[in-house]
């Protein structure tokens, strides 16, 4: 049987992960995880700060999903201004 998890890592290149997550909680009241979720030898190793985690599964709504969809291409959109 295949394993599924909600929740989805993701990194936008030459954007710092703490400034998506503020951005989108401060905007949008949508809360993310940002860092090195405990696995900073990866990400030290991979020359990376870290990444944005999202945990989107059974206890989200669609209208949910589609919110947080549609605000991150609005942070990303206004962070690649700067």
């Amino acid at each position: 049987p295949m394993l599924r998890s909600g929740i989805t890592r993701f990194h936008v290149d030459s954007m710092d992960s703490h400034d998506i997550a503020m951005v989108l909680d401060t905007a949008a009241n949508i809360a993310i995880r940002s860092g090195a979720h405990c696995v900073h030898s990866w990400f030290n190793e991979h020359n990376m700060k870290g990444s944005a985690r999202a945990s989107l599964y059974l206890y989200n709504t669609k209208e949910e999903v589609d919110a947080f969809i549609e605000h991150l291409g609005k942070v990303v959109r206004y962070l690649k201004k700067f």
